[in-house]
């Protein structure tokens, strides 16, 4: 075979460079990404929250949960600063984390 030149394309190694790459950072995402449930898909929501948040505080990363409330599955992010982010539903303190009571 002769080689042309100006062709495009990648070569195997490259292309299995970039999944082995790919599989690494898929593994990293999943590892931080927690889904919180109970038996009945319904949880503690406070209880998660704060687990969430004690977490991040001790390992210092960014901590991905998921509550069911009602059926409906809300995210929640907790920071390594101590800061809790989720949706307006679950009236939550962001700066504790405590859920504010209904």
């Amino acid at each position: 075979m002769r080689f042309v030149s100006g062709t495009w394309g990648a070569t195997l190694l490259e292309l299995i460079v970039a999944l082995v790459v790919l599989g690494v950072i898929t593994s990293v995402v999943g590892l931080a990404f927690t889904i919180v449930s109970g038996e009945n898909g319904e949880i503690d929501v406070a209880a998660a929250i704060q687990d969430a948040r004690n977490e991040a505080l001790q390992t210092g990363n960014t901590v991905l949960a998921t509550v069911t409330v009602d059926g409906i599955p809300h995210p929640v992010t907790a920071l390594p600063d101590g800061r809790v982010l989720a949706d307006s539903t679950l009236r939550i303190d962001a700066l504790t984390g405590a859920v504010e009571q209904r």
